[in-house]
């Protein structure tokens, strides 16, 4: 086999797992939000959050942390409040500023 031909090879078996690896997370996607009404983002951040000391973490930190912009982790916590409240867990998301004016965040609660 070429190089050329080898590099093809290997150009199309990557291909072909990021294509399994985006259908894999569609479906667990689809599944958590059928079974729990949250999406794999809002299971990322109650995970980061219960993992965190004392379940604090600063914004920036945590949209770090869950790979998403401080933006898009805003607008992620509110619907998730929102989703959690209406479904009946215990649940607390406190936002505020530090002196630095870093956001944090606190999270109370089961699923």
């Amino acid at each position: 086999m070429h190089e050329d031909q080898e590099d093809d090879v290997k150009d199309r078996a990557w291909r072909v797992f990021l294509s399994a690896n985006v259908q894999l997370m569609e479906r667990l996607d689809q599944e958590l939000q059928q079974r729990s009404h949250l999406n794999l983002t809002d299971y990322e951040i109650l995970s980061v959050l219960s993992e965190a000391p004392d379940r604090r973490l600063r914004m920036s930190d945590l949209a770090r942390q869950v790979l998403v912009s401080r933006s898009r982790l805003t607008y992620r916590v509110d619907r998730l409040a929102e989703v959690l409240e209406n479904g009946g867990a215990e649940v607390t998301a406190r936002w505020g500023q530090s002196k630095n004016n870093s956001g944090y965040g606190h999270n109370h609660g089961t699923l």
